[in-house]
């Protein structure tokens, strides 16, 4: 895995006119300090939103009576995302600038503070950045609402609060809103390079849909590693798809080999002649950790019956340990490492598709029922089967 790297510099003015330049003009802006990530725009894609997988080089510009300038060598396209320090109202993720900028490019970006309070940009010296910053501005009320809800949730989630579910549909309309800017651009405008912008921002999984019906000319320049990921993402589900067929309740269950909290590998054959429960989850899923009471109730009382096998999905190993040890989980646990391709994925084996899923498997190594979500019928059979 590679490791990514902060790198801090201070920067007020440079005058390389062979390297790529960056010139910044602010208007009713407070702030005299601005951010700048960069990243390599094609391992930004790859990484899939891991940020531990790109390196990420962050440039402090002082600006004076509102200007600043940033230049920087590179042979790839670069991602770069403007924040203001905090303080403003542009300090919010939600309010960040966006720029993809080529090797050589001489961009000038003017930011305005909007009268709702958000930021506004305008792009001289590249088409492409000159309409994504304008579709942007277009998103960044809606950008903020989302930022604003899910920390709402977030802190409702912390302290159980009785608003999580209606945050939580809050949430789920802001996105769909969020996605229907996008969508709809990309269909007006399947020749654009802009539509593959689009596609990123979405994501593979709900941009997929239109990927089909842009030119493939947009993904030849800038936006070939979006192609590149979506393509990945496709041969992926094409994989799903094939394990999926393959499991269905009567059916063998797949064996596996996974690592418990210290490091001991624990195969599912090595219980066969017990009962055996698994639980896909993840420390990042709401409904999950909102079940545990009850699997803890639940596995107190048939113990002696049954094992249960906890596989944690989408976590990164440190924040999986540290939340088996925080929620005092008394089964065995395993995790599934978030970098197994497809066909040696565990979830993907058992066609797991929604988080908390539950397998019951037969003392035979079979598997007698599968339960999506966090269900009552999972404990009514347990009830079943052992008393």
């Amino acid at each position: 895995m590679k490791h990514f790297m902060w790198i801090f510099a201070l920067v007020v003015l440079s005058s390389c006119s062979k390297e790529t330049r960056l010139s910044i003009q602010t208007e009713g802006v407070t702030s005299d300090m601005l951010l700048v990530e960069r990243s390599n725009f094609e391992e930004r894609i790859m990484a899939r939103g891991d940020r531990e997988k790109y390196q990420r080089t962050i440039d402090t510009l002082i600006l004076h009576e509102g200007c600043a300038e940033l230049a920087f060598s590179a042979r790839e396209n670069h991602h770069l995302s403007l924040q203001f320090t905090p303080g403003e109202e542009g300090a919010m993720p939600a309010s960040r600038i966006a720029l993809i900028l080529q090797p050589g490019e001489q961009v000038a970006v003017r930011i305005k503070k909007h009268r709702h309070g958000h930021l506004e940009a305008k792009v001289e010296g590249s088409a492409l950045n000159a309409e994504i910053v304008k579709l942007d501005n277009s998103a960044r009320a809606v950008h903020i609402d989302q930022y604003r809800v899910g920390r709402a949730l977030n802190e409702a989630v912390a302290a159980k609060s009785s608003t999580v579910d209606s945050l939580r549909n809050r949430m789920m309309n802001i996105r769909t809103a969020l996605h229907s800017i996008y969508a709809e651009y990309m269909k007006a405008n399947p020749e654009s390079e802009v539509s593959a912008y689009c596609l990123y921002q979405m994501g593979p999984k709900r941009g997929e849909r239109y990927y089909r019906q842009l030119e493939p000319k947009v993904f030849k320049g800038v936006f070939r590693p979006v192609m590149k990921a979506t393509e990945s993402y496709l041969e992926d589900q094409l994989q799903r798809a094939e394990l999926k067929a393959q499991i269905e309740e009567g059916g063998v269950a797949p064996d596996f080999a996974l690592k418990d909290p210290k490091g001991k590998s624990v195969t599912l054959s090595s219980h066969r002649g017990k009962w055996v429960v698994l639980d896909f989850w993840g420390t990042w899923c709401s409904w999950c950790i909102k079940g545990m009471p009850r699997m803890k109730s639940a596995y107190e009382q048939y113990a002696d019956k049954m094992e249960m096998i906890g596989v944690a999905c989408g976590d990164k190993e440190e924040t999986w340990r540290m939340a088996v040890e925080r929620l005092k989980l008394p089964w065995i646990h395993v995790i599934d490492p978030m970098e197994a391709p497809v066909k040696e994925s565990v979830a993907a084996r058992y066609a797991v598709e929604g988080y908390p899923t539950k397998v019951i498997i037969t003392p035979e190594g079979t598997i007698h029922k599968i339960f999506k979500g966090e269900s009552k019928e999972f404990y009514e059979e347990l009830k079943t089967l052992f008393e």
